[in-house]
């Protein structure tokens, strides 16, 4: 099960947004957290590390307990973050946790990685999730990375290419927000096919982060919202 090492916790808030105990749960995705996960998309790019690798992780398919899948996940962010630094500098990303029928909970993650380090990423963060699942034994489809078409290409026909799928993955991670303010979250588009707003699904714990910069810090930091939401009903996700 997973342990968190708090030998390099930061102190309460330094994170960034709101602490929540792994027992508080949310049924739906806030605008407001939609917003700053879209601003956190929006200053990657501004930074020149514009999110191209999404990662699925299928967390309760592994054998992890439901109620600590967001643990989870945090401690690999910050296992990530810290093997970032070191080749790349601070990490872009963002996640969204869900709970779907046939993988139960499970997490969506997009981040920037160099060419040069998809391979070893890879090989990495599955070693980091085998570690965390019960017994070290990995069950296959527990962990999927995959480069966002046309994210590493220069030419004006890529660029539209990766600006597209970016869109059907953000508005795939943003499911279970509100319908009816998608168009205030600047989709005007009809969701790719398969994608329906408004989806719920009982997350306990942080239900999205993403990165943030602060002033005289080397680190992204965690962003994290989970406001809490009494209702526990209806449709888990797919």
């Amino acid at each position: 099960m997973p342990q968190e090492d708090r030998s390099d916790a930061h102190p309460r808030g330094a994170w960034g947004g709101a602490r929540r105990l792994p027992g508080q749960k949310t049924s739906s995705l806030t605008f407001a957290t939609c917003q700053r996960l879209l601003a956190a998309v929006d200053r990657a790019e501004a930074k020149g590390k514009p999110l191209n690798i999404k990662v699925d992780i299928s967390w309760e398919h592994g054998g992890v307990p439901e109620r600590q899948v967001t643990l989870a996940t945090q401690i690999l962010v910050r296992k990530v973050r810290d093997w970032i630094r070191k080749h790349d500098g601070p990490l872009c990303w963002i996640y969204v946790h869900e709970r779907g029928v046939r993988v139960g909970a499970h997490v969506h993650m997009l981040l920037h990685l160099k060419r040069d380090l998809i391979k070893p990423f890879r090989k990495a963060t599955r070693h980091w999730v085998i570690a965390a699942l019960p017994g070290g034994r990995y069950i296959r489809g527990t962990i999927r990375a995959e480069r966002l078409r046309g994210a590493f290409a220069k030419d004006g026909v890529s660029d539209a290419l990766y600006r597209h799928d970016l869109q059907r993955r953000l508005q795939y991670m943003l499911k279970a927000a509100d319908p009816t303010r998608k168009r205030e979250l600047g989709f005007d588009d009809a969701p790719p096919t398969g994608i329906r707003w408004g989806q719920r699904s009982t997350v306990y714990g942080r239900r999205a982060g993403w990165w943030q910069e602060r002033a005289g810090t080397r680190d992204s930091l965690i962003g994290i919202t989970a406001e809490p939401d009494p209702s526990d009903q209806g449709e888990r996700l797919g």
